[in-house]
């Protein structure tokens, strides 16, 4: 294949900075095919593949750019789901018996990440690393959202008196990190995970008026959202259920 059909097939973006920190978001799309190896001429500041030394400098030089990106992208969503929360001060109330508690829970250190929990048009929750929180939640069907760099879903059926909890995580991505999370199972494996995750994290909560504001300002994407879970365009993957119970 030829340097210039794979370019018709494949999509590379590419993200320009200009000067020392600063992301100038520009976006140079390349296309590339999937099996081919690119010919070197494909991405600005690459060589021919012959000139290996230029290759690996210029390869080098788009890392460090890569990386820069991705630290200014995750402080700044970072920064944006702190505000929302402050570190509990009071001891966790007894719930009520018509509802269920969901606990959520990111113990991971690095590397650094986060995201955004709620439920139709209500935030139950923001969180980063070393962080877990919980909502209290009406027993029954409930459709609970992470957004982060990316959407997802659990759909959840909860009973009355219980508690869940949804162990969060973080992977590596190519331009950014990514959430991710998973319902513990009432299993000696799980029940070991949750007893670590929430002995290794600070308990945080909601500031009540900037979670009433943030609500207000995202409540159409939020609406959006739930929808396109609702209506299969977006696949619901985790469920919760009697399995998860504790």
């Amino acid at each position: 294949m030829s340097c210039s059909d794979a370019r018709e097939e494949r999509r590379l973006i590419v993200l320009m900075t200009k000067g020392k920190g600063q992301v100038d978001g520009t976006l140079a799309f390349v296309k590339l095919d999937t099996a081919a190896p690119y010919c070197g001429l494909c991405v600005p500041g690459i060589g021919r593949t012959n000139r290996k030394k230029d290759t690996r400098k210029s390869m080098k030089d788009w890392s460090r750019k890569i990386m820069m990106i991705c630290l200014v992208a995750a402080t700044a969503l970072l920064s944006g789901c702190g505000s929302l929360m402050t570190e509990a001060k009071s001891p966790i109330a007894e719930s009520k018996p018509d509802t269920a508690r969901v606990f959520f829970a990111l113990d991971q250190g690095f590397p650094q990440g986060g995201g955004v929990i709620t439920e139709g048009t209500k935030l139950l929750g923001a969180i980063s690393n070393g962080q877990h929180f919980y909502a209290d939640v009406p027993a029954g069907e409930h459709l609970f959202i992470l957004k982060s760099e990316q959407d997802e879903a659990i759909k959840a059926n909860l009973e009355a008196g219980k508690t869940y909890y949804v162990k969060v995580f973080i992977t590596p991505g190519v331009m950014s990190t990514r959430t991710y999370w998973t319902p513990l199972k009432n299993t000696a494996e799980d029940l070991k995970i949750r007893d670590e995750m929430i002995k290794d994290t600070k308990r945080v909560e909601l500031v009540p008026e900037k979670a009433a504001k943030w609500e207000a300002d995202e409540k159409e994407e939020l609406i959006e959202r739930e929808q396109s879970f609702k209506s299969g365009e977006d696949e619901i993957k985790q469920t919760i259920g009697s399995a998860n119970a504790m």
